[in-house]
């Protein structure tokens, strides 16, 4: 059965879906640790206070008393909750002065010169929350106000603790306060700013361009009528990717947005049924790429492919993030690899299920942190690695010191810091993108030099290999490309080839 589009959901959804998560999160929180802290018992356990009363009373100036109704359960006699009011409106304050106790006793520890363990506080803040809850089932008229008062009360604690390091609790001056807060603010502004701008980045790019026409139903590229990717969906870049003017007939499109399906999983199947539809797997080649972080695919590399096969190709791809790579690295760790893993992984099994003697030439395509991603899928599957008949990692991320992936072809330009990253390199990076093609990390042109030589090599006959005899990848047999019979491009496969600006490498195929 085809896969249809994704259903819209319903507005509000995905804000209760994080109510639900909150809440789902602060139970565990306020439940999780049964562990005792120091004067604080589990319900139901006898006492566990093992420091001399005597000696306490000295030194904290008061001794602990039972809870009302709960003898196993030690307060600090005169204590109350710190609130404007100095009380609550659903009967806290024995859990205040149970907390406060074992405050005191993180105090005494400290005072006669024992280790505070940072676990102990945490432990009582985890107490405090557990019996504001046990406090609020018992109100089940206004459960839900009691519970969302707990919840504020239980993370002013745990912020003061974390502001204080999990230490012994301090008295401190406002000015202390002030600083030690606004240092938590900003930490976790700094943590949080690669998500917040990564978002901007994907809201800003499902919204651009989306006034481009899309391409006619007869192309067979995605976003066309009867697709099954929504148009406004594809972002800004698979847009563009798909309103730019065929090149070669005949070659499809297959491309998926961020927005098509809310899970990974699900724009790799998404884009599966989108290449059947199109009968993308009756093509002579079919490449399996994996853009930028911005979802930026380039169409040097794409139309030069189109080109060297005479539009006998199917190209798919699928978005991992919709911001620029070094921030989309920094917002979401390892998409890059988990996208290209899947989607290589999905079309290989796909592949294998064809005849073998139909089965089309597999080849791959990554640029920048795709190129990472890409090459990664490579190693990981090494399964997939042996069935893929060549590609191009474009600039990737320090690819300088890789060695080539199977019959991958690397692509790299001398002067690109990107792939030589470091300390020496970094201060290169602001404008590597804007130099001028065939320099810097600005790849075009010279990528159609890169397809037809890792073509040519793969069409080439191994040494050794009778008349007539197929290649391993199951192209044509015969005399070897212009690329590979005149000029630097000559070497034998394997070893590092120079471009103007651009070194590559390519291994050879056996035959069948």
């Amino acid at each position: 059965m085809p896969l249809s589009h994704p259903p819209r959901r319903p507005p509000g959804t995905a804000r209760r879906a994080a109510v639900v998560r909150l809440a789902v999160l602060l139970a565990a929180l306020t439940t999780a640790a049964f562990t005792s802290a120091p004067g604080v018992s589990r319900p139901g356990a006898p006492a566990p206070f093992d420091v001399p009363v005597d000696a306490f009373r000295q030194a904290m100036g008061y001794a602990p008393t039972s809870a009302p109704g709960r003898p196993d359960v030690l307060l600090s006699p005169d204590a109350e909750c710190s609130t404007p009011t100095g009380g609550t409106p659903f009967g806290f304050d024995d859990a205040c002065r149970e907390h406060d106790l074992a405050y005191d006793l993180l105090r005494y520890d400290r005072d006669r010169g024992a280790v505070v363990d940072p676990w102990d506080r945490w432990s009582a803040d985890t107490r405090f929350g557990l019996r504001m809850v046990e406090r609020c089932t018992e109100q089940v008229v206004v459960l839900a106000p009691c519970l969302a008062t707990a919840a504020v009360y239980r993370a002013a604690v745990g912020v003061n603790s974390v502001r204080q390091l999990h230490g012994a609790p301090a008295e401190e001056t406002g000015v202390q306060i002030a600083g030690s807060s606004l240092a938590m603010v900003a930490l976790a502004a700094l943590l949080l700013a690669p998500a917040t701008a990564a978002r901007a980045f994907r809201r800003m790019l499902r919204l651009a361009e989306v006034h481009l026409t899309p391409p006619p139903a007869w192309s067979g590229w995605s976003g066309a009528a009867g697709s099954l990717v929504r148009w406004a969906d594809l972002g800004r870049e698979g847009r563009r990717l798909l309103t730019r003017p065929p090149v070669a007939d005949g070659a499809l499109r297959v491309v998926v947005g961020l927005e098509s399906a809310r899970r990974l999983d699900d724009r790799v199947a998404l884009a599966l049924a989108e290449a059947e539809r199109v009968s993308a797997f009756t093509r002579g080649t079919v490449c399996v790429a994996t853009p930028t972080g911005s979802g930026w695919l380039n169409p040097a590399a794409v139309e030069a492919l189109e080109l060297a096969t005479g539009g006998d190709v199917a190209t798919i791809t699928v978005p991992y993030a919709a911001a620029p790579s070094w921030l989309a690295a920094l917002a979401h760790p390892g998409a890059h690899r988990r996208s290209s893993v899947a989607l290589l992984a999905a079309v290989h099994a796909r592949w294998e299920r064809l005849p073998r003697e139909s089965r089309p030439r597999l080849v791959v395509l990554g640029e920048s942190l795709g190129a990472n991603g890409m090459a990664d899928a490579l190693r990981r599957l090494p399964h997939v690695r042996a069935d893929v008949a060549g590609g191009l990692l474009v600039g990737g991320v320090r690819s300088a010191s890789w060695e080539p992936p199977g019959r991958v072809a690397l692509v790299r330009h001398d002067d690109d810091p990107v792939v030589r990253l470091g300390l020496r390199t970094v201060h290169r990076l602001p404008g590597a993108g804007q130099a001028p093609e065939g320099h810097g990390h600005h790849y075009g042109a010279e990528l159609g030099a890169a397809w037809r030589e890792d073509l040519g090599v793969l069409a080439r006959p191994a040494a050794g290999c009778p008349p007539g005899r197929p290649s391993q990848d199951g192209g044509p047999v015969g005399a070897p490309s212009e690329a590979l019979t005149s000029g630097p491009h000559s070497a034998n496969a394997g070893t590092s080839r120079q471009y103007p600006s651009v070194a590559t490498s390519v291994n050879s195929v056996t035959c069948v």
